[in-house]
């Protein structure tokens, strides 16, 4: 299979911190910030786990706190993919993939850099 990835991704979990942009008040999704782990982070995007469904096209505000940086990385994203994983018995575990759709010329620049010398 093809890789189409246009970045380079770093697969090490890192801790962020999600919270879903809302422009009406009636809405499915909590208004304040979630402590979700990304798993998989490149500079054009992530994949994190969650433990709810979050549909596709859904605006999100993203803080992750990367190594190397004394601030989080802050930025806004939207969900490209949403996939149930079953990996108990009781409980289910969502994979979310968010495309990066503001971010930091900069941290986006950080992002690229690590995850190319990890993967030289």
């Amino acid at each position: 299979m093809e890789d189409r990835r246009k970045y380079k991704r770093i697969a090490k979990c890192f801790m962020s911190w999600l919270r879903f942009k809302q422009k009406r008040k009636k809405t499915a999704y909590p208004f304040g910030w979630d402590m979700v782990t990304a798993c998989d982070l490149g500079a054009g995007g992530m994949l994190f786990n969650y433990d709810k469904p979050v549909d596709i096209g859904t605006k999100i505000q993203l803080r992750i706190v990367f190594p190397f940086k004394e601030t989080p990385i802050d930025c806004i994203g939207r969900v490209v993919r949403n996939e149930k994983v079953d990996s108990y018995m009781y409980s289910s575990i969502y994979r979310i993939g968010a495309q990066f759709e503001s971010i930091s010329v900069p941290d986006k620049d950080l992002i690229d850099n690590v995850a190319n010398e990890m993967c030289a």
